[in-house]
Order: structure tokens, then C-alpha cells, then sequence
């Protein structure tokens, strides 16, 4: 529970989620393949096979290094990769450490469901990862004197808020498309349905969708250069349609990710602003004001608030209405009417449900529904 005030840790299981690495992602591709072969043909597509191992060795070397730490400090491990994490192993451990960067913390966090089972991560790789969401990078360097800090409670409880999506409508129990399973699919393979129902019950028509958002959700089209129709309804506010090329629901956690990239505002814009106000400045003015900027678009992860994103609003001139909404803000809660072609709820860049024309989409960030992680006491 949030309300937990001392640190107190009693692992005795751990499971380990292991980065799935460009060499071992190259390897699932093309099982039949000899490593000559494999080499060549990653050097006719452009990629150094040579790079590629050597990360891999990096992430593996690192990788045993933390399983023999942990297993020093009377801890049982498993270790597995996003093929064999599931919920029996999920079950099974009290701790969940993944062991790459921000990538694989959040793979390990899309299957925990509350706030009552740690994620702690560690960044094998840090010359080539920033790893926001791990332990700092000098921990990577420093594994046992991380662990020694968790186990003695030198260190606060952090909960990560996440978004929770309550969906209505037909079609809500589609199967989602995994993204990652289907890059892993060769050329030239049968393309998986676009459909596969779970359930055959037709008048249920709402459903909790089971993976919490930890970073974003993006809301539009799955076809990016197809416009999409939407209509936004924010707490205490008028439902209003929009054309834009989609909309982005980000937390504190992920408003340092795509939320700040797709919001920062650039040097160039900045300087012919400044021209058309007749207002030259310095480059460090500029470069001083673009960093404010951005700094500004930041929020706290345990802040129990959204930021919403309107990309690209398409102004016709035809609805009015549009005109008096924030094309970016705060909110607490806020619904989604897709009027789409062909819809999706991309949630992390990991998965996307199918949302169709006449599904609404409730966004919701609850306490219960936070991730619980750690922030070391330095």
C-alpha cells in the first residue's frame, strides 16, 4: 500500500527478466540459420554482426554477475526472457528485477497487476542505455552495494502511477497484437488475424483491459497517415470532436519520454518566434529557454494526474466547439469516443487494442493500480 512509511524487504524469491538482445532477437528470426550464415546475413541488410555480439556478451556478462549478487545474499533466482515471463513465474517470485534498460522494466511491469509486488531494475549496459527507469547507472558498476542498501532498507518505497482503461463498446475482447511477437515473424510469413475474439460472450460490452499503462497510451488511427476522428471528454468539460493524428495520455513516469518529445519546442522555433516579435537573443537565451521549456512539460510519477496530448489538431473552420480546448493539460480523468476506420490503443509501445468506431475508452489512474519500486537513500 502507499501508505507503507518504513522500508522493509523480505525476498527470498527473485525473478529475473532478462533484456532480449539485438543478437538473441536476430537468433529467434532465423532459427536454422549457422552463425556464418546468420552473419551474413545481418552484413547484407547493413547491421555489424560483430557489434551485436559483443552488447550481447556485455548484457550476459552483467546478467551473471547480479544472479551470483543476489544468490550471495541468500536470495533464490530464476531467470527468464519475455518469452517465459508469465504468471506462474510471475506468482512464484516476490521481487521482479529486470536486467537491460527502460525497455525491459517495462515489459516487466506490464504484467503486475496492483502495487503489492516490487520491480526493481538494473541497467546492464549503461554506456549504450540511459535506463530512467533502472537503479542510477553507477549501481551497474556497484551491484552489491545496491543490494546491500535494499536488504538493510536504506532506501523509500516509490509508486509509479499507471493508467487504468475501462473500455465499452463491440469488439472490446478482440485479442491485442503484441508487437514484439510480431517483429520476430520472418518475411514473408502469414500475417497473423486481426481478430482472434477471446470470448464468445457478445453482450458483455465492458471490459478493464489487463495491462497498465506506465508511461503512455497513444489513442488514433494504427494507420499513420490516415487522419483520426475523435471525440475528448474531460472531466467537467464539454465532449469535443477533433481530427488530429491521434491523441497521447502520458503519466509522470512517461512524461520524460514521448510526451516530452512530441511537446519540446525546438531552437529553430524558438529563434523565429523571437524574430517575429523583433526580440534577437543570445544562442544560450535560446538554448536557456528551450530547456525551461521542456523542463516545464515534467511531472512527478506519483502524482495522481494524466497529461494529454491533441497531436497535430486539424483545424476545418466546421467545429467550433474544437476551438476552446487545450491542445495539451492536466487531468485526473477523461474519456475517448474513437470514430476511427480502424483504431488501436497502443499502450507503451507494447501491445494495441483494437478501437473501432463507437468505442469509448475511459482513462483512469487509481492508487491501487501503481507500481511499487524503489528509490536507493544516496
Amino acid at each position: 500500500m502507499r501508505s507503507l512509511e518504513v522500508a522493509r524487504v523480505n525476498f527470498k524469491r527473485a525473478l529475473i527478466v532478462t533484456k532480449l538482445s539485438r543478437y538473441e532477437y536476430e537468433k529467434y528470426r532465423y532459427p536454422h540459420l549457422t552463425e556464418t550464415e546468420l552473419e551474413a546475413v545481418l552484413k547484407k541488410r547493413g547491421s555489424e554482426y560483430g557489434n551485436l555480439l559483443r552488447r550481447y556478451e556485455i548484457h550476459k556478462t552483467f546478467e551473471k554477475r547480479l544472479v551470483e549478487s543476489v544468490e550471495a545474499c541468500g536470495i533464490t533466482t530464476k531467470v527468464v526472457n519475455r518469452f517465459g515471463y508469465n504468471e506462474e513465474n510471475l506468482k512464484w517470485a516476490d521481487v521482479v528485477v529486470p536486467v537491460g534498460g527502460d525497455g525491459t522494466f517495462i515489459l516487466a511491469a506490464s504484467k503486475i497487476q496492483g502495487n503489492y509486488k516490487p520491480v526493481i531494475g538494473f541497467n546492464s549496459d549503461p554506456s549504450r542505455s540511459a535506463g530512467y527507469l533502472c537503479l542510477p547507472k553507477k549501481y551497474s558498476a556497484n551491484v552489491k552495494g545496491a543490494l546491500q542498501k535494499i536488504i538493510n532498507g536504506d532506501f523509500r518505497w516509490m509508486f509509479r502511477n499507471r493508467i487504468r482503461i475501462t473500455l465499452f463498446g463491440k469488439n472490446i475482447f478482440d485479442a491485442p497484437l503484441e508487437l514484439n511477437e510480431e517483429q520476430l515473424r520472418e518475411p514473408g510469413d502469414t500475417p497473423l488475424p486481426k481478430r482472434t475474439t477471446v470470448t464468445a460472450d457478445s453482450k458483455v460490452y465492458r471490459r478493464t483491459l489487463p495491462t497498465l499503462a506506465l508511461n503512455e497510451i497513444f489513442v488514433g488511427e494504427k494507420q499513420a497517415t490516415r487522419v483520426s476522428y475523435l471525440e475528448l471528454k474531460l472531466a467537467g468539460e464539454s465532449r469535443t470532436k477533433l481530427k488530429c493524428t491521434g491523441i497521447c495520455v502520458a503519466t509522470g513516469t512517461g512524461s520524460t519520454a514521448w510526451h516530452a518529445s512530441m511537446n519540446r519546442i525546438s531552437d529553430q522555433s524558438i529563434s523565429e518566434l523571437l524574430s517575429l516579435l523583433k526580440q534577437p537573443v543570445s544562442e544560450e537565451t535560446r538554448a536557456e529557454l528551450c530547456s525551461r521549456f521542456s523542463e516545464q512539460l515534467k511531472f512527478d510519477p506519483e502524482e495522481r494526474k494524466m497529461c494529454y496530448t491533441v497531436r497535430e489538431c486539424i483545424d476545418t473552420k466546421t467545429w467550433p466547439e474544437g476551438k476552446r480546448i487545450n491542445p495539451r493539460g492536466f487531468v485526473s480523468w477523461l474519456a475517448i469516443r474513437s470514430r476511427c476506420f480502424d483504431g488501436g490503443l497502443a499502450l507503451d509501445g507494447n501491445v494495441v487494442y483494437n478501437f473501432d468506431d463507437g468505442a469509448v475508452a475511459i482513462f483512469q489512474v487509481l492508487d491501487e493500480d501503481a507500481l511499487q519500486t524503489v528509490m536507493l537513500r544516496e
